[in-house]
């Protein structure tokens, strides 16, 4: 009987491990790949942990932001016309634009969340923001706290413009991602305001920003394209898409930068008056000018309308939009001139 044990237990070993020892084995295996699992894991949320490369480029990249309970209360609101610019390329090429350098003081009228505000607070020598949403205002003096920005809550068509002066001085620059429901109105009135030689980096609905850069003869010229161009030189920036928007627009929008001319075509205390003349002008688009302007000349025949265009180099039987800025302004000075012989 002891022999034959002997036996079994040599060819047991000569087969190997039983089915015990090959399952204590395959136990084990499980316990291994859990550790070496773990701990891809643990080097997973270490890497995840460090910013990406080129992050934090500034202190106040760093600045940690509001609680999220009242970011949740930053969403746009429909009823301000709010679209929060977001595109990185866009915002660079709007900042190339305006140039911003240390000794600037600068104008932003509805900054929103800061896409433009953040970094230009670190750049210039002071920042003033016109923001109408109370909570967005409450937001930027929080965040901005420690740098040289003051933000007045309200609505800039409302505001004084001594009021900025007040606080930055007639030399400075101006910054706007525009509402569309209102943009012309601000931009209308900034073009008033500012001193000459201001520059002026604005954003408009695609369709208004080609109105304000059209040219004689084209679809979208008008009077507003003409008050525009007697009052600054403009040019064109860039397009942006309804995709660099949170939410997006239906429309395309349109930067343009200005700079108030230095000289204008006619003195800035007779715009009021010139303005009349613009409407008469376009009142009934297809009509010709020597009917539109017999009013605005004194009520004057449509032959005496035909003369003073003459003399402006005009067709005598031209329509409003085929006139350019220099010859309307010459047809104004002639209103007070003796009529043609």
């Amino acid at each position: 009987a002891g022999g034959g044990r002997r036996r079994r237990l040599q060819r047991s070993a000569a087969r190997g491990p039983g089915r015990a020892g090959r399952r204590t084995r395959r136990r084990a295996r499980p316990a291994r790949a859990q550790v070496l699992h773990g701990q891809r894991r643990d080097d997973r949320l270490r890497r995840r942990a460090l910013p990406p490369r080129g992050a934090f480029p500034s202190a106040l990249a760093q600045r940690p932001g509001p609680a999220p309970a009242r970011s949740r209360s930053l969403s746009p609101k429909k009823s301000l016309g709010q679209h929060f610019l977001n595109r990185q390329t866009v915002i660079q090429r709007i900042l190339r634009a305006l140039d911003p350098k240390p000794e600037d003081h600068i104008l932003e009228i509805g900054p929103g969340r800061g896409a433009l505000t953040l970094p230009l607070a670190e750049r210039v020598g002071r920042l003033l923001l016109v923001e109408k949403d109370r909570e967005l205002a409450a937001w930027l003096r929080e965040r901005l706290a420690g740098f040289p920005v003051e933000v007045l809550e309200g609505d800039f068509l409302e505001l004084d413009w001594r009021e900025v002066e007040a606080r930055l001085g007639s030399k400075l620059k101006i910054v706007s991602n525009l509402p569309y429901n209102v943009g012309t109105a601000i931009f209308t009135k900034l073009l008033r305001a500012a001193a000459p030689g201001t520059e002026l980096v604005l954003m408009f609905q695609k369709e208004v920003g080609e109105r304000l850069t059209a040219e004689p003869g084209s679809k979208a010229y008008g009077s507003l394209s003409i008050f525009t161009q007697l009052a600054a030189e403009a040019r064109t920036v860039c397009v942006v898409p309804p995709s660099a928007f949170r939410p997006p627009p239906k429309v395309e929008s349109l930067v343009l930068k200005f700079r108030k001319r230095e000289e204008p075509l006619l003195p800035q205390e007779q715009w009021e008056y010139f303005e009349v003349c613009l409407h008469d002008g376009f009142a009934q688009r297809r009509k010709m000018l020597r009917q539109n302007l017999r009013a605005f000349f004194g009520h004057a025949s449509a032959a005496e309308v035909e003369a003073r265009l003459a003399a402006t180099g005009a067709n005598p039987q031209a329509r409003a939009e085929e006139l350019s800025v220099e010859q309307w302004t010459a047809l104004f000075k002639a209103r007070s001139a003796s009529p043609p012989g």
